[in-house]
């Protein structure tokens, strides 16, 4: 259940995000960094963990966190003028 909120959360981002460009236009560089440091905090305590539950809960949010700098990279192509570069690679 909690998979399908955060999932949730990320799709309202990305829905935002394509109809108001120019107010999210600055706002690449926070969520690359909330990304990288989700990503990497989550895989840390996950594996300092031994609870599977928990384990789990830190690896979703480590999941989320690579979305997160997905989301931010588009972000960052699309402010600096290069939103097709990611097509090509």
């Amino acid at each position: 259940m909690s998979g399908i909120v955060l999932k949730t959360g990320i799709y309202g981002m990305a829905r935002v995000s394509s109809i108001s460009t120019e107010r999210l236009r600055f706002g690449w560089d926070r969520g690359l960094a909330l990304g990288v440091a989700s990503a990497l905090l989550g895989v840390l305590y996950a594996l300092m963990e031994h609870d599977l539950k928990r384990l789990l809960a830190w690896h979703s949010i480590e999941n989320i966190g690579i979305i997160l700098i997905g989301f931010g990279a588009a972000l960052m192509f699309r402010a600096l003028g290069q939103a097709n570069l990611p097509r090509s690679l």
